[in-house]
């Protein structure tokens, strides 16, 4: 995994991953303290006035050791402010002390020579160490605790404006501490570049988090214990690897499972988060249906749309980017041989965990993502349903659904049974048969109803998924072993539609009462509605001329199949019961289009005949 990141670092060199050695991104700060030669200080709200910050000094040791960072760190560093949000920080005085340690460091390095940085070092130690600047913070009422992010400027002469911790002087002072900080003492081929280089005992860079693997085999760790060096790589590369991930992370990161257990929000630390972060080995731009794209935009169809993808539906996605020949500018190759990469990541305290990783050809990718999206439609013009949909309709907290999707889109592989079972239960647990009609139930809130009818949808489409990729996508549902639970569904269906005929809008539908018997045990329960239909909906349907040739054909021919497929059975299996489902699904969408067909047809012999 390493590798691939400094590859592609190395790719992008110059474009995105120039960042100085030690330094990361930091989101932002909360306040910006200007002092002057005179020992003023002024204090600037970043938060109130919008205020950004370049790349800062950051430190792989943090996490677990006090260590201060030049002109920018915590109110617990700089001034020694032990208030937190709730209760104390115990170690704001050891701060305190090494941070006058670092400045004293700072006041005897050489890159610190120059006549205005010994001036800023040393009217910076004076206004911390006099009280003047905490006292300024106090007088201005600042709401101020430990952990508040202060960047500090010196406003004299080139330095007027200035972060501190952006001139070259502190950039170059940083980068050596920060070797200092990683290294190992150990000289070895770097695994990754292969030069002779002291060998690194940490990654560089931004303390929270580090990167690991929850499973060995997922990527390579370059891990050399036996020799005492706990990475087999130099600094350079270690360097390049974790700017690009930071980089990644920022322009090409999916949400897949978001936990929102902290007042509503995203818990940042939990290990149920999981996202996705991706990348092509080459840079490159295809040319499909007469526009410029980002073949990433494409291969991350399955996690979600992007603004740079002009489709919407599952037909037009296939047509338009997987079922041609991909190639472009940027590259000499044909872009189908290019690497596609995907990483499954997970927080964890203090540690980003790689849950499994992806690495197939551009054209691999497209293979599979086109036998996946087509097995995932319901019909060719359904909108594509997305990994983060299935995982929020199946209403489950871990990675593992959404690391066996990830693997069934991009490898091609089966989805194992656990999964459908959990699709099943839900189905049943929570009724979503009752949002199968486009007739809001009554009592039903209109929210709460189109949440359930896209869940509804969204599991349908995942079943069809399950049950097409167990076949290799190459054969229907309908034409499955599972085809008898399909024609049992399609069955109800039926019998519903001729409650409804006869009965106009009721209030307890047939799915209401009897769906979940009929799918787990149908003769309990079918049979006696075959008998009702035929004595009562069907001859009450056929005085009303309200369609009774349709569902007395399709009544006929479904129980036909059924005997012919060896009788209607006293219990469904899972698959079958997912065949079911799908069935009952599919006939319902019949019946809702040849609803709609005719009252556009009654509209138009209206307007015709009114015109």
């Amino acid at each position: 995994m390493l590798k691939e990141l400094v590859e592609k670092g190395n790719a992008l060199r110059g474009k995105e991953t120039g960042m100085p050695l030690g330094y990361g991104e930091r989101k932002n700060i909360d306040f910006v303290v200007d002092f002057y030669p005179d020992g003023r200080v002024e204090i600037i709200d970043a938060k109130k006035a919008d205020i950004g910050i370049p790349p800062s000094p950051a430190s792989s040791s943090r996490t677990s050791k006090v260590v201060p960072l030049p002109f920018i760190d915590q109110a617990s560093y700089l001034m020694g402010w032990g208030k937190k949000k709730t209760g104390e920080d115990r170690k704001a005085s050891e701060k305190q002390q090494k941070y006058t340690e670092l400045l004293n460091e700072m006041a005897a390095n050489s890159h610190f020579s120059t006549p205005l940085m010994k001036e800023a070092i040393s009217v910076l130690r004076h206004v911390r160490d006099s009280g003047a600047l905490l006292k300024r913070f106090r007088d201005e009422k600042k709401e101020l605790y430990a952990d508040s992010w202060v960047a500090l400027r010196f406003q004299k002469g080139p330095l007027k404006d200035r972060y501190l911790f952006d001139t070259d002087e502190t950039k170059k002072f940083w980068a050596e501490k920060t070797l200092e900080q990683s290294r190992s003492a150990h000289a070895y081929n770097c695994l990754i570049c292969g030069k002779v280089a002291e060998i690194i005992d940490k990654l560089p860079g931004e303390g929270s988090p580090k990167i690991i693997s929850i499973n060995a085999s997922s990527f390579v760790s370059y891990r050399m214990k036996s020799e005492g060096a706990p990475l087999g790589i130099c600094m350079d590369c270690a360097d390049m690897a974790v700017k690009t991930f930071n980089s990644l992370q920022k322009k090409n990161r999916r949400w897949l499972v978001q936990d929102k257990s902290a007042g509503g929000k995203v818990n940042r630390k939990s290990f149920a988060n999981i996202w996705a972060v991706y990348w092509l080995k080459k840079e490159a731009t295809v040319t499909l249906a007469g526009a410029e794209v980002n073949p990433v935009d494409v291969l991350i169809g399955p996690l979600s749309f992007t603004e740079g993808l002009p489709v919407q539906t599952t037909g037009a996605l296939v047509e338009k980017f997987l079922a041609v020949p991909w190639s472009g500018s940027g590259i000499s190759a044909n872009i189908d041989e290019n690497d596609f990469y995907l990483m499954l990541i997970s927080p964890n305290k203090a540690r980003l965990i790689i849950r499994d990783m992806i690495h197939v050809t551009a054209a691999k990718a497209k293979s599979n993502l086109r036998r996946y999206v087509e097995s995932l439609a319901l019909e060719e013009n359904d909108r594509l349903v997305t990994i983060e949909e299935i995982i929020q309709a199946l209403q489950v907290k871990d990675g593992a659904v959404a690391k066996e999707l990830v693997r069934a889109a991009y490898l091609g592989e089966r989805l194992p049974p656990g999964v459908l079972q959990r699709a099943v239960n839900r189905i049943q647990r929570s009724a979503l048969w009752r949002y199968s009609s486009p007739e809001r139930p009554s009592g039903v809130k209109v929210y709460d109803y189109e949440k359930g009818r896209k869940n509804w949808a969204v599991l349908c489409a995942f079943l069809k998924l399950y049950l097409m990729l167990r076949k290799g996508g190459a054969v229907p549902v309908e034409k499955q072993r599972e085809r008898l639970g399909h024609l049992l569904g399609e069955l109800f269906a039926v019998l519903e539609e001729a409650q409804r005929r006869s009965s106009g809008k009721t209030t307890s539908t047939l799915t209401t009462r009897y769906f979940s018997a009929a799918m787990t045990t149908p003769t309990a329960v079918i049979p006696a509605l075959v008998a009702t239909a035929v004595k009562a909906y069907l001859p009450k349907i056929r005085r009303d001329s309200s369609g009774y040739t349709e569902l007395e054909t399709e009544l006929e021919r479904i129980m036909e199949e059924v005997d012919n497929s060896g009788g209607m059975p006293s219990i469904l299996s899972m698959e079958q019961q997912a065949g079911f489902v799908l069935g009952f699904y599919s006939k319902r969408v019949t019946f809702e289009r040849h609803k709609k067909e005719r009252m556009e047809k009654k509209q138009q012999e209206e307007v015709k005949k009114n015109g």
